[in-house]
């Protein structure tokens, strides 16, 4: 897929690289395909919800959702004031695999604790 010039020096300067990460950046095939695709991604929110809860001390609730955008970013004014760290550690191994399926011809929509699909499990 081709991606236009415009897109690449927005992530240059996004990220701050300099010209030789960004030549090694725009080398890797995979960075062409997610930045070919960059556009799906921004109009997806990705909400994750509390499904169990117990004791716990940021008083997250069963049915309380955290809300991130299509690039794993947590959207800090749609979300809880207050959000336990052990809530968002494992997301990172959840949110991942998400992001990182606009690459690909299906994108899974459940995932459990480890980041695995389990869209087909229901």
């Amino acid at each position: 897929m081709e991606v236009d010039e415009s897109a690449w020096q927005f992530m240059k300067k996004h990220l701050g690289y300099n010209d030789e990460e960004m030549k090694k950046f725009r080398e890797n095939p995979r960075n062409v395909d997610v930045l070919a695709k960059a556009s799906e991604l921004m109009n997806k929110t990705i909400v994750v919800e509390v499904v169990e809860s117990k004791n716990c001390n940021s008083q997250h609730k069963v049915g309380d959702k955290l809300i991130f955008d299509g690039a794993g970013n947590l959207l800090t004014k749609k979300n809880p004031k207050r959000i336990c760290i052990y809530a968002l550690a494992p997301l990172a191994q959840a949110i991942s695999p998400l992001t990182n399926s606009c690459t690909q011809e299906s994108i899974p929509t459940k995932f459990d604790s480890r980041g695995q699909d389990v869209s087909t499990l229901e």
